[in-house]
């Protein structure tokens, strides 16, 4: 049976509304991958993607590899910790696996991609992929494709796993073109572009496209479409720096804010999606402002949720040195941590647990 060249579903011309449907199954395209492909115009599909099925699929792929096998687990450097998927990490074996930090264009270029490394090599220290290769990508300026070019052909059997949206179809499109291929398969920045295994063959390597595994705490399921482009980025991440002597509050569209409570004055840098804008008020008025402003706001919720509270623990390992505070899909608050400093965040309830960390600095 034909399948999609966009998404790896089989083609079909019976129901418009599941996935493979096309109006004429000569092309090489269902009708949703054709929208995206040539007008970035989503056709929503009443079939509900199941996660877990996903997951599972890749596990399964995982624990019956063979010699021929070899794994790509992609990150995005934006959303370095919150793209990780503990579930694979805990199957993959460091001799069968490379890791690819995607998208490190940006990154501000004063940023040392070897500091980025060190940072890499202590958080996969305590795992299973202690001591894994380690590839920089970036389609943008062609940073790794010589690398990982020379990585695929050492194997048959190349597969490329991840969660959505950390770019495993845009890095796969570059191998294609430097192998002297034309690219085909759909890129967008909408979730699950890719819904099925996409086996592309070239003069006896295979490249395997599996579907993006979706983070069940993330305000992508929170927003519309049309709002992505507030998470999902491609321009140098920009730096925002405010000097604080008081409480302060920092709200970004409607999703989240941050309240910074620090003991003594301080100059803070957020590094963010340049087409965010944050807003500053003082804490006292966060409410007031979000009643007010909530329609108009971006990147925005499809509708009004109630917040809740949370507080950040603050490592006191960590005091008098300089931190990050990470918000899964919206960036990181740099700052000189300092002994009675508090932080505090506000997120919609139905995404009460989204990922808010501390780590030592990485720019």
């Amino acid at each position: 049976m034909k399948k999609c060249k966009g998404c790896g579903r089989e083609l079909q011309t019976i129901d418009p509304q599941n996935w493979g449907y096309t109006p004429k199954i000569e092309g090489n395209y269902c009708y949703r991958c054709f929208r995206i492909k040539n007008y970035n115009d989503l056709v929503v599909i009443d079939t509900s993607i199941d996660g877990v099925k996903f997951e599972q699929q890749v596990v399964d792929l995982i624990h019956k590899q063979d010699e021929d096998d070899h794994f790509f687990y992609l990150l995005d450097i934006f959303n370095l910790n919150a793209s990780r998927i503990p579930n694979l990490e805990k199957s993959l074996n460091p001799s069968t696996s490379t890791i690819v930090i995607n998208k490190v264009d940006l990154l501000p270029k004063a940023v040392k991609l070897k500091k980025i490394a060190t940072y890499l090599e202590s958080l996969f220290a305590s795992t299973g992929l202690a001591g894994v290769k380690i590839i920089f990508f970036s389609k943008v300026n062609k940073q790794g494709i010589d690398e990982l070019l020379k990585a695929v052909k050492k194997f048959k059997n190349n597969y490329f796993i991840g969660r959505t949206n950390v770019g495993k179809s845009s890095i796969l499109n570059s191998l294609i073109t430097a192998l002297d291929q034309t690219p085909s398969i759909v890129e967008s920045p909408f979730l699950n572009t890719t819904i099925d295994l996409i086996r592309l063959e070239y003069n006896n390597i295979t490249l395997v496209d599996t579907p993006g595994i979706i983070e069940k705490n993330s305000f992508t399921s929170l927003i519309a479409p049309s709002e992505l482009k507030y998470l999902y980025f491609k321009k140098e991440l920009k730096q925002v720096t405010f000097q604080i002597d008081q409480p302060q509050t920092f709200v970004y569209g409607n999703l989240f804010a941050l309240t910074l409570k620090l003991s003594s004055p301080r100059d803070i840098h957020f590094y963010q999606n340049p087409m965010v804008n944050l807003h500053r008020t003082k804490p006292a008025n966060l409410e007031s402002y979000l009643n007010k402003n909530f329609t108009t706001l971006h990147p925005g919720l499809l509708y009004q949720e109630s917040y809740q509270q949370k507080q950040v623990v603050l490592n006191e390992k960590l005091w008098y040195q300089k931190i990050d505070v990470f918000v899964q899909e919206l960036g990181w608050v740099s700052f000189l941590l300092h002994p009675k400093d508090e932080v505090w965040y506000f997120v919609p309830a139905k995404n009460s647990n989204l990922l808010v960390e501390t780590r030592k600095a990485l720019i």
